[in-house]
């Protein structure tokens, strides 16, 4: 689900654009009357849709990205100012991903750190949301914009990577994003210095921080009430976890409760860790070996598997398909994997 305040940013961008509001919000069904309460929410999928419809409509495949030239801080409401008002660059990265669930569900941020460079990564968790380019594209666009409204112009992404191919021609993906852009990888982020994330604020005052994450942590509060248990487990097997083979003791710290409390309440649902750790390992492999150019090796260990074999045995009974079968079904679906002769 997103919040409609975010909808309802979106689709002021599109009127100001001169689309057909009423076909395009039809055409994903999305009611206009939904989009009155501030504080009621619309699917994740009819979110996404809306994008990929506007890009058809507007004969721009690439309106993701030019929404995203004119976002601000209104665009994720109290998460955007959120993000300006924390102490540093850092902080209010993390503070994004810690309270990105307040406003749209099934979805991964991470901030991680590799020596010198940082990554803020941005993922739909559902990969039966397709097509999604808009909206990740417009999503990268956007964390690129609070980063320089924080910084002041002192910090500028490194790099870019997107999931998916490119739509159009590179250099307008490196104008819009400022820096090289590397297509097909294995998530969507925004690369920067790893020294920029003590880079403190000239936005806003961290006083205000502490009255936002406030209203925000009520609804994240509030939203887990009404989600599942096994959401909330499925929620906790980022991508990171899983190549860090995560242990049903480790998420059971990770998601701050005893192990038998995490058996008891899954078994209440008629869920387990290694179904739900299986379900998230099968969407993740088809991603990236559909997207990606990843090797067969390394979609294996980011899977957490240590061997090749013990990958494909479980690819196999996921699909009857070996995974090199799988990805080269996919090129000859396109039309990338075809040869002459």
């Amino acid at each position: 689900m997103v919040s409609v305040l975010v909808a309802r940013e979106l689709v002021e961008r599109l009127r100001e654009l001169g689309l057909p509001l009423g076909k395009l919000l039809a055409s994903v069904d999305i009611k206009p009357s939904r989009l009155e309460d501030v504080n009621d929410h619309i699917p994740l999928r009819s979110y996404v849709a809306l994008f990929e419809a506007a890009a058809e409509f507007s004969k721009d495949p690439l309106i993701g990205l030019s929404l995203s030239a004119s976002a601000g801080p209104e665009t994720l409401g109290a998460l955007g100012f959120l993000v300006l008002s924390s102490d540093t660059l850092g902080q209010g990265l993390a503070n994004l991903c810690r309270y990105v669930s307040a406003v749209q569900d099934a979805t991964d941020n991470a901030v991680e750190v590799d020596g010198e460079l940082a990554s803020i990564s941005y993922q739909i968790r559902d990969d039966r949301i397709s097509p999604r380019r808009q909206d990740a594209e417009y999503s990268l666009g956007v964390i690129i914009r609070l980063i320089r409204a924080y910084a002041g112009g002192r910090c500028d992404p490194v790099e870019v990577h997107l999931e998916h191919g490119p739509e159009g021609p590179r250099r307008r993906y490196e104008h819009a994003f400022s820096c090289p852009v590397y297509f097909r990888q294995t998530r969507n982020a925004v690369i920067v210095k790893s020294s920029d994330l003590t880079i403190r604020s000239v936005a806003l005052s961290d006083a205000l921080a502490v009255i936002l994450e406030s209203q925000l942590r009520d609804r994240l509060e509030s939203k887990v009430g009404v989600q599942s248990f096994g959401d909330r487990v499925v929620g906790a097997l980022t991508p990171t976890s899983i190549q860090q083979k995560v242990s049903f003791a480790r998420l059971a710290q990770e998601m701050r409760v005893s192990q038998s409390t995490l058996y008891r309440r899954l078994n209440l649902e008629k869920k387990s860790f290694q179904g739900l750790l299986d379900d998230r390992r099968e969407a993740l492999a088809k991603r990236l070996l559909a997207n990606s150019r990843m090797s067969i090796a390394e979609v294996a260990s980011a899977l957490g598997y240590a061997e090749n074999a013990s990958f494909t045995r479980a690819f196999r009974r996921w699909t009857n398909l070996s995974p090199r079968q799988f990805r080269d079904g996919i090129r000859y679906a396109d039309g990338s994997g075809l040869r002459a002769g």
